[in-house]
């Protein structure tokens, strides 16, 4: 199962930096490092710095840049998963630890946050097992069928896995954060080590190809235009009605199904 990052802004130009590492030429995600930080176990404790990924899934709301990565020699790395999204459950977007399950004050409100904490904790999969469990659930709550998942379908035996109070047991939760996985790692990675498909709008890329035309005859910009080869034969092109992020995760689905896609 690939792992897929998003981005909502980048500057595409600095991935063609010889060895750019993610976090160094992008933002990071601080709603998702925030929330890390606030359900540490107290104060002193330092959370590492992350990439955060999603197992299989690029999605829009996240940003109009996406990279989907190869297994990344995860046991020997330090990070975690979590079979839903930890951000949404912090915020409260899913049952049942939406806002106002727990009364209406502040104080109350209080309480969903630290429940919340408390569960992302004790629901966290260490990230040289993941996989383990992650090919159970979809063994058991797909019936094996990983397409469906990649499809962002609901599971149609939730409950055949994990702790009952898992958001995707409830069928309050009709979006897909309450089942996709999320895996986060604790390094600084190199943008291209794994990387095996990304997408972009078409107007990027071009961007790209004209600061490399502005700076022809330059040593770096010689280098950057070799990397820019490599990466783009690994671009999929969106169609004209499709976001970038829909065209990646349809060559996903493509590889999974054994379908060709649609390199260019």
């Amino acid at each position: 199962m690939p792992l897929v990052t998003v981005e909502k802004s980048i500057k595409l130009m600095h991935i063609l930096k010889a060895s750019a590492r993610w976090n160094s030429i992008a933002s990071e995600h601080i709603t998702a490092n925030e929330i890390e930080r606030v359900c540490a176990k107290n104060n002193d404790v330092v959370v590492p710095r992350c990439r955060y990924f999603y197992a299989g899934h690029a999605i829009d709301r996240y940003g109009e840049t996406a990279f989907a990565y190869e297994p990344q020699d995860e046991k020997k790395r330090n990070g975690a998963a979590n079979p839903f999204d930890t951000g949404a459950l912090y915020l409260g977007k899913m049952h049942p630890f939406a806002t106002g399950t727990t009364g209406t004050t502040p104080t109350d409100e209080e309480t969903r946050k630290k429940n919340s904490c408390q569960f992302i904790e004790m629901t966290k999969i260490d990230l040289s097992t993941w996989r383990k469990e992650f090919n159970t659930f979809t063994d058991t709550c797909y019936h094996g069928n990983v397409l469906s998942y990649l499809k962002g379908e609901r599971p149609p035996t939730p409950s055949a896995w994990g702790d009952a109070r898992l958001p995707s047991n409830n069928s309050k939760n009709e979006q897909l954060c309450a089942w996709i996985w999320e895996v986060r790692i604790e390094e600084l990675l190199p943008v291209e080590k794994g990387l095996f498909a990304w997408s972009c709008t078409v107007n990027q890329l071009q961007e790209i190809v004209h600061q490399l035309n502005d700076m022809k005859g330059k040593v770096k910009p010689k280098k950057r235009a070799g990397n820019f080869k490599e990466f783009s034969k690994k671009w999929i092109r969106p169609n004209t009605s499709e976001t970038p992020c829909h065209a990646l995760q349809q060559h996903i689905i493509r590889l999974f199904s054994g379908k060709k896609s649609n390199l260019p």
